[in-house]
């Protein structure tokens, strides 16, 4: 286990120069609250099918954090984005951003979990599932 322990998914990424470094002035990643987190809204007998997914206007070194956090301390379900998985293409950080996100989110909402992690993240009602890859509804 790399990290001390701690189970995770790393993605090695490609910094380009020409834009402004991100790192440890940005707000820590808070799954399950905080500023910019989606809460599904509930309406008595229906049945709100959603999904939370990475916003492609992060930057990728701040959806690196958060991927991070969700495959690691989060403990989504993220074998399906590693190497030979369902999930793993495409090989891009939005990709298995997403579908960590909506991994922790699943599992999580029902007890409190909510959609933010520090804002990279959003709910959508359109099933962002693909060819063998599934992303899951509770």
């Amino acid at each position: 286990m790399e990290g001390g322990g701690r189970k995770g998914l790393r993605i090695r990424i490609e910094i380009n120069p020409s834009t402004p470094p991100f790192g440890p002035h940005l707000p820590p990643c808070n799954p399950s609250g905080g500023a910019g987190a989606a809460v599904a809204p509930v309406a008595a007998g229906v049945q709100n099918e959603l999904w939370c997914v990475a916003k492609p206007s992060v930057p990728v070194e701040t959806l690196q954090e958060a991927l991070d956090y969700a495959c690691g301390e989060g403990a989504a379900d993220c074998e399906a984005i590693r190497p030979r998985g369902h999930c793993y293409f495409p090989d891009t950080i939005v990709a298995h951003a997403s579908y960590a996100f909506n991994s922790y989110w699943q599992k999580n909402k029902k007890i409190g979990g909510s959609c933010g992690f520090g804002g990279t993240a959003m709910l959508i009602n359109i099933d962002p599932s693909y060819n063998h890859c599934r992303f899951i509804l509770v």
